[in-house]
């Protein structure tokens, strides 16, 4: 998807309300993730494995499995 492609879906989904925005400032900053990444990892592959394992977790609970060993948390 080309920068021009990119910023014209965004500015449909704002448009159609499916993309809200909060404000922020640079006071938020400091709630942001901080992720420390080795040179030969992909920082975008380390945020799709956190997803997923999110998402396994959402679906373990849900048909209630333990999402975690006892003093493994």
């Amino acid at each position: 998807m080309s920068d021009d492609s990119a910023h014209e879906r965004y500015l449909l989904l704002m448009a159609c309300g499916r993309l809200r925005l909060k404000p922020t400032t640079t006071r938020d900053l400091d709630r942001l993730p901080r992720y420390v990444v080795p040179d030969d990892v992909s920082p975008v592959d380390l945020l799709l494995a956190e997803r997923d394992d999110e998402r396994m977790l959402d679906i373990a609970s849900s048909v209630g499995l333990p999402t975690a060993a006892p003093g493994l948390e």
